[in-house]
């Protein structure tokens, strides 16, 4: 019960919540929510989301193509998503790469909002 949505993390938050670093909750938690546990594990502590957050959030994930609407490279370089470099360089591979990702999370939001889990999140 994990995903590993590589460095496809940003760009998947960027798309759901408009926005490099917050967002409109719930798809804002999809990637950076949740209330920080523990010690630093990477880019900061882990963070966890109740289950209710995680309903909240698998309930309001838009499906594949309405997440692929979403992408705009040129506006994504300029919000400086991560990996930079690959936004605009990269076009169609790189909405193909955050799709690829965006599968993975969405299948596993879904998944754990139907055996009532919460979730553990860190980058």
């Amino acid at each position: 019960n994990a995903v590993d949505v590589d460095k496809a993390w940003h760009g998947i938050h960027f798309l759901l919540a408009g926005k490099a670093d917050t967002g409109a909750e719930p798809l804002s938690w999809a990637v950076l929510g949740g209330e920080e546990i523990g010690d630093e594990v990477g880019y900061g502590p882990a963070r966890f989301l109740e289950p209710e957050q995680v309903r909240s959030i698998a309930a309001s994930l838009p499906d594949e193509s309405v997440f692929r609407s979403r992408f705009d490279p040129q506006a994504m370089e300029k919000a400086k998503i991560y990996p930079e470099v690959i936004w605009v360089r990269d076009g169609n591979d790189a909405l193909e790469y955050l799709s690829e990702n965006y599968r993975e999370l969405y299948a596993f939001y879904k998944s754990a909002a139907e055996r009532g889990d919460g979730a553990v999140v860190w980058l």
